[in-house]
């Protein structure tokens, strides 16, 4: 079977077509992670993968991933391999394995959460020295959280700011950073659409998106702190916990 080759890794325009591909075990009801998106073009040679996770625990799940996507663009010998990539992202067989792939067509009110997920993370910043202090806030402020509850302080006031500070956050994305990336949005995610969905990041995740509001200057380190403690009341509202790692 052939493989792509190191040399077929390259940027991938999110705004244009291209392929999201994930990865979980799907018999465990793993969650799966955004892995790799993958570029539509004339012919396979030009389409192009950009990895990203850049943790070497990833090694293996980045071997199987590249296999299958090999299996689907060579190894089938498909005469048109790419429209077939695109039919079975709507297949039971691409809903149960493990590795599953998305068709994202443009970006639109029903996917452009998954595209400030997925941007930060094709820029390779989680490395970078803010979102380190990110992490590192976060997990202080996550101790003097377990002490207020551990002494019974009432943290139910800090509900307060809670609908400033998320159509704060929530105003800086579909607005403002829309206009930077010079994306084309009709319709935004409601303001409940957003909460339910950053409720569901990843500490690592909502850090990097951070960062990356950071490197382009909408939000400052001085915002760190609120912004982390929206996050806590958020999962807390829609998970029932306040601590959410």
């Amino acid at each position: 079977m052939n493989k792509l080759k190191k040399n077929k890794f390259g940027d991938v325009d999110l705004t244009k077509p291209h392929f999201g591909i994930y990865y979980g075990n799907n018999s465990s009801n793993d969650i799966y992670e955004l892995i790799m998106v993958l570029s539509v073009a004339q012919t396979v040679d030009e389409m192009r993968l950009c990895l990203l996770v850049h943790d070497i625990t990833y090694e293996q799940v980045i071997k199987e991933v590249q296999n299958e996507i090999s299996y689907y663009l060579f190894g089938l010998k498909n005469p048109d391999p790419i429209g077939y990539l695109i039919y079975h992202c709507q297949t039971l067989a691409n809903a149960y394995s493990n590795v599953r792939f998305s068709f994202v067509q443009k970006i639109h009110k029903n996917n452009i959460l998954y595209y400030f997920n997925a941007r930060p993370k094709q820029l390779n910043i989680y490395n970078d020295s803010f979102t380190t202090a990110f992490q590192r806030r976060y997990f202080e402020l996550s101790v003097d959280q377990i002490y207020e509850l551990a002494i019974g302080r009432d943290i139910q006031g800090r509900a307060a700011n809670y609908n400033k500070d998320l159509y704060d956050i929530y105003e800086i994305i579909f607005f403002k950073l829309i206009q930077i990336d010079n994306l084309e949005i009709i319709e935004t995610p409601t303001i409940v659409e957003f909460s339910k969905w950053l409720s569901k990041l990843k500490v690592l995740d909502f850090c990097n998106i951070l960062n990356y509001l950071n490197k382009v200057k909408l939000v400052n380190f001085a915002d760190v702190e609120r912004l982390l403690k929206l996050y806590h009341l958020n999962a807390r509202l829609h998970c029932g916990t306040w601590i959410s790692i």
